[in-house]
């Protein structure tokens, strides 16, 4: 009898001893999954922190490219007197004349052309407006019919010239699309420079300023703006 129970008890803590084994390789078991999990997971997401970081990065210098290519003025020169230019007689009897060169492909000289209408509605009577459009040489005439330069014959504020490979222009000093020079009544340049706030943006400026003082017999000490706009010779290029 007293064998007997021996062989149970001993059967009975062998049972023990295998349920905690199995309880321990379980629990061994559960935290090497929860390891490499974590690992795993620490492994694809480092991965994807840094293609995150990349954009992020891709993503400013673009803004500030964008920032920058608004920003940048392009080149201005001192004009020459009117009476020396290749320019036709002025329109009317207008004691100031405001010449702006036009490249008819670039999109920014909208909102310069915006910026005349803008300073006109002040200043109207006091101010004549020519604008020299560029066309490359050797392009048949049609190459300058753009949306730019048909609204500006509809609005028949502006005298508008034919400038083949911005000859006239460059005599002015201009070789930037938006670029304006104004003459006064004794035909000397009183302000050269552009009349935006930046590339293609409308809105007071120094530009607009110096011309409203200058037309309206202000004194004003400034003759010159920073000018926003595409090179007439290749309106890709940004700036003069």
């Amino acid at each position: 009898m007293t064998l007997h129970l021996l062989v149970v008890f001993h059967k009975m803590r062998r049972c023990v001893l295998d349920s905690k084994m199995t309880d321990k390789e379980s629990e061994n078991e559960g935290l090497l999954r929860k390891q490499v999990a974590s690992t795993s997971g620490e492994a694809f997401s480092k991965p994807r922190a840094i293609v995150t970081c990349l954009w992020v990065i891709a993503c400013l210098a673009a803004f500030l490219s964008l920032l920058v290519y608004k920003h940048a003025p392009g080149a201005t020169v001192q004009p020459c007197a009117e009476r020396e230019a290749e320019l036709p007689k002025r329109p009317n009897d207008a004691p100031y004349r405001l010449v702006m060169a036009a490249h008819p492909r670039c999109a920014c000289t909208t909102a310069s052309v915006r910026q005349i209408e803008r300073i006109l509605a002040r200043s109207s009577t006091r101010l004549a407006v020519t604008v020299l459009v560029y066309r490359p040489l050797g392009t048949p005439l049609e190459w300058g019919r753009t949306s730019l330069v048909t609204n500006l014959e509809a609005a028949k504020y502006a005298q508008i010239v034919e400038d083949e490979d911005g000859r006239i222009a460059a005599s002015l000093g201009l070789g930037v699309s938006g670029a304006v020079v104004l003459y006064g009544p004794d035909g000397q340049a009183k302000f050269t420079g552009g009349i935006t706030p930046a590339r293609g943006h409308e809105g007071d400026c120094r530009g607009t300023d110096v011309i409203r003082l200058v037309v309206e017999g202000k004194q004003t000490s400034a003759s010159t703006a920073p000018v926003y706009g595409c090179s007439l010779k290749d309106p890709s290029e940004g700036r003069q």
